[in-house]
């Protein structure tokens, strides 16, 4: 197994930690609340995606600088692009679903008067 893919394993066994502790909570049962759920996920995970994009792109520029034969400048190249890429669509994406949360007027904050059993 490749190095990154042991540090993507990694880190999304850590991301998955506090999802599986809140198993106990219930679901959310409408789009609203599904909506707000994938936002609390994305916000969680959007920005190491991104630190890791820009790694990988950043990784990229030394490759293509530092290479001497035109092989490590299309390695360089390849990583920048895919770099590039990367935080292109997870921007994209992260600005979509806050998109579509403002415009259902989404609250996220927890009551503070939640009645009992009657």
């Amino acid at each position: 197994m490749s190095y990154l893919k042991k540090i993507w394993l990694l880190s999304a066994s850590f991301l998955l930690v506090p999802m599986v502790a809140s198993a106990g909570t219930p679901a959310p049962v409408d789009a609203v609340g599904l909506i707000g759920k994938l936002k609390d996920v994305l916000a969680a995970v959007i920005p190491l995606l991104i630190g890791v994009a820009v790694v990988v792109f950043l990784w990229g520029v030394v490759r293509f600088i530092g290479a001497r034969d035109e092989a490590g400048r299309s390695d360089g190249r390849m990583k920048m692009m895919w770099g590039l890429i990367g935080l292109f669509i997870m921007i994209s994406v992260w600005g979509i679903v806050n998109l579509i949360d403002d415009s259902l007027g989404l609250d996220n904050t927890t009551p503070t008067n939640i009645p009992g059993p009657v």
